[in-house]
């Protein structure tokens, strides 16, 4: 596999404490990391691209200043008749329109640079695991629970169908920064619920719906049918993993959530949870799907 130069200020490597609990790398790191430990051993047509989009981008004003990134783009890639893949888990996307780039990415791209000549291949938008206890509670304190930064309208709209509803906790905040009494509520939280609500935040998807099944709950994905981010459809049966709801259309959550609690239907989605986050929700295996890909689709010979 052969792999572009890109400036260093393009390929920042941090450790990043988002969500809270996460001590390592980012989602792009890691798996970049991982991907240039076994660059000798990929066969692929496609040239790995190792930018660190989302550092690049909070370290230059949340992309407001992008002269570096398009330099390199217009002298390194547009002019080139290679063809690239790189990994991006930036909510706003990639910033840029390019050609010629597979970009496997988190939380999709932006759709005004969409064309032709880019290929988007989904990823879940995972992290370091929870090292959770699974405290076990014979009897859970809430149906379904949420705590997070008012990030969407999703987020004000579900707010407004369940306060003063004590089947549910929901508390939104403004502030960028997370305090400790906030990341010790929702672990506490999590412990606590049935089911997490997962809205959608500033992105497609959120953390959230992943580090739930790190607590052995089901999540419930708050958007709607034209925005709901589901990787690794051709493997995952998303509609067994997690609860759909559209908050634009019903206004139904506690009678949908408590139907599923009181079925079997509540403990196979539990168990079905521990096998994909096991199995699939890890950056070994994002690893072997991407090496996969591009080798299978992008092979040579």
């Amino acid at each position: 596999m052969k792999i572009l130069k890109v400036p260093k200020n393009l390929r920042i490597f941090k450790k990043v404490a988002y969500p809270p609990h996460n001590t390592g790398l980012n989602l792009e790191g890691e798996l970049t990391k991982k991907i240039l430990k076994r660059k000798r051993k990929i066969n692929t047509n496609l040239t790995f691209l190792p930018i660190q989009w989302t550092n690049y981008f909070i370290k230059n004003k949340y992309g407001k200043n992008l002269e570096e990134l398009n330099n390199f783009y217009q002298k390194k890639i547009e002019k080139n008749n290679k063809k690239f893949f790189t990994i991006i888990q930036y909510a706003d996307g990639n910033l840029i329109e390019t050609k010629n780039i597979t970009y496997f990415a988190a939380s999709g791209l932006k759709k005004e640079f969409q064309n032709e000549k880019t290929k988007l291949i989904e990823l879940p938008l995972i992290t370091q695991k929870h090292n959770n206890d699974h405290r076990k509670i014979i009897e859970k304190r809430y149906l379904g629970s949420f705590i997070g930064r008012n990030t969407h309208e999703y987020r004000k709209l579900i707010n407004n169908q369940i306060q003063n509803n004590n089947k549910f906790y929901y508390e939104l905040f403004d502030e960028p920064e997370i305090k400790d009494d906030k990341k010790e509520k929702f672990i506490d939280l999590m412990n606590d619920s049935y089911f997490s609500l997962c809205p959608r935040g500033y992105g497609v998807t959120s953390y959230r719906l992943y580090e739930s099944f790190d607590f052995n709950i089901v999540p419930v994905y708050i958007s709607t049918e034209s925005e709901y981010y589901l990787p690794f459809k051709e493997i995952i049966d998303w509609k067994k993993l997690c609860v759909f709801y559209d908050p634009t259309k019903e206004n139904n959550l506690q009678s949908k959530l408590e139907n599923i609690l009181d079925s079997e239907q509540y403990q196979e989605m539990i168990e079905y949870g521990k096998f994909c986050n096991n199995k699939y929700f890890n950056f070994d295996f994002l690893t072997d799907y991407i090496i996969k890909t591009i080798e299978s689709k992008y092979a040579y010979g």
